[in-house]
């Protein structure tokens, strides 16, 4: 508590109104990332410290949460293409083991952990 990690991350990722100082390499460029979405384009991410008070969306599904990050895969001119949405949210919850009752539970029925 208190050394700055977070708010180290959160610069890094591009989260934090403060811009970072120095050198920032990804696979060996330099990188600085003015928004998050500059970083998820990079294929950098951020988990959050406090999930349940910054990580999640309590009135979406899980469905809405693992294609949020990544709509432009699943939508084209704005549209999401829900056949698709659901695709990636089934595959995304049997790859990574999502123990959940099912891709339109709320997000709140997970454990988050």
């Amino acid at each position: 508590m208190g050394a700055g990690r977070t708010e180290l991350l959160e610069c890094l990722f591009g989260a934090s109104p403060e811009p970072p100082q120095g050198r920032i390499e990804l696979e060996g460029k330099a990188v600085q990332f003015a928004h998050p979405q500059q970083a998820l384009h990079a294929g950098v991410g951020l988990v959050t410290e406090d999930r349940k008070r910054y990580g999640i969306f309590t009135e979406m599904t899980v469905r809405e949460h693992i294609t949020l990050s990544s709509l432009s895969d699943v939508a084209s001119s704005g549209i999401v293409n829900f056949a698709a949405e659901r695709n990636a949210a089934d595959d995304s919850i049997q790859t990574l083991r999502v123990k959940t009752a099912g891709r339109e539970a709320a997000i709140t029925s997970l454990s988050g952990g």
